[in-house]
Order: C-alpha cells, then structure tokens, then sequence
C-alpha cells in the first residue's frame, strides 16, 4: 500500500498547504490550507492537485473584472482585518474573534448580499462585536461609521469600565452629552456626572 501523499508546504493558486486535516465521507484527504489573502480554510487535496481550486474564493473577484472596484477591495480590506495578523487592524478585528461568515469566503456571494459599494460609503458592521456575515453589514457613511464607534468606546472612573451607552444609561444622560464633555476636555468629575453644566462652567474648569 502506497504511502499518502504529504502535501504540507506545497503551493498552489493562492493557496499554501498548512497541514492534513481529515478524511472526509468521500475518503478524500483533506487538508487546512492558507490563501495569501488570510482566509484559512479545509479543501479535499485533489482539488488543489487538478488545478479546481485556486483561493479562497478571492480570485473570482478578479475575474469577474471587480478586483479594482470599492467593493472588492472593500472585502479584501474585511478578510486582512480579520486573518491577517501583519494587518495593522488585526487586533481589532481578528485579535478579538470577529470573522467573515463561511458563505462570504466567495467574493461572488459576497456581492450578491450587499451589492456594489455606492460612492462615498464604506463597509461598517452594525453591532461591533459580530462577525462580517449578512444581516450585521451595510454600506455606511462616515458619520454613521464614527456614531457606532463611539457606541463601544470604553471609558474608566473611578476604577468603573462600561461603553459610551452604559455610561450614559447610568448617568441620565445622553451619549452626545458624554462625547462633547470629553471633546471639551473637562475634568472627569465633570464628564461622569448627572448634573447639567452651563457653558462658563466648564469654561471655569478647564
């Protein structure tokens, strides 16, 4: 009986083997492969010895003629966030488990939730702490972009630590009151309280 091929560290397309992973129900050898983009993912050894799969996916993006648009390098910028651990963002995305959903691994699926990027907007998750998956993304403003940010923003008194929407629940107030207090620089017995300030009141402060 011939020994099973050992594909580990061979490359092919996109795709880098990493190691075995199983034998699947079709007694094929599977193996956890790398795409240079970030994804990792398990694919069946022959398809990768055929020439059948080449990426992750990312490479229908190209040749469906999208790899220069908004929306595909606003995917490609989503998976290096979460898989790439050399992208700057990575410990903010990947770093703290948030993923890009197994359908959207294919660029072609991907389009077909969200559509084309319109001008000016960007991706944006709506809950922070979710995964790229449909029914958490949307093409967003800047704006809205910054608004939801500021929602998770951590901020610590008197050894306390809760988000921009506990602080506010707690204290009474609104969030923007929370957000312009700190653009204001105001101590922070004046920023963690109920009470409302008159404009030379915080000037008096500062």
């Amino acid at each position: 009986m011939s020994k099973p091929l050992d594909m580990t560290g061979n490359k092919y397309g996109k795709l880098l083997v990493v190691s075995f992973s199983h034998v699947n129900e079709h007694k094929h050898r599977c193996f956890h492969v790398k795409c240079d983009c970030g994804v990792e993912k398990i694919v069946p050894g022959h398809v990768l010895r055929n020439g059948a799969t080449k990426s992750c996916g990312c490479l229908r993006g190209e040749f469906h003629g999208m790899s220069g648009t908004r929306t595909y390098i606003a995917w490609c910028d989503a998976k290096s966030r979460c898989y790439n651990t050399n992208d700057i963002g990575y410990k903010y995305y990947g770093g703290r488990g948030i993923k890009i959903c197994e359908r959207w691994w294919k660029f072609s699926d991907f389009l077909k939730d969200m559509g084309e990027c319109p001008d000016g907007l960007s991706l944006e998750r709506v809950n922070n702490n979710g995964n790229y998956e449909p029914g958490n993304c949307k093409w967003a403003t800047q704006k809205e972009q910054c608004n939801n940010n500021r929602r998770n923003v951590k901020l610590t008194y008197k050894g306390k630590t809760m988000n921009m929407v506990q602080w506010a629940e707690e204290l009474g107030i609104s969030r923007a009151c929370i957000w312009a207090r700190i653009n204001r620089r105001m101590p922070d017995e004046m920023i963690f309280t109920s009470r409302k300030f008159k404009p030379y009141e915080a000037r008096d402060m500062n």
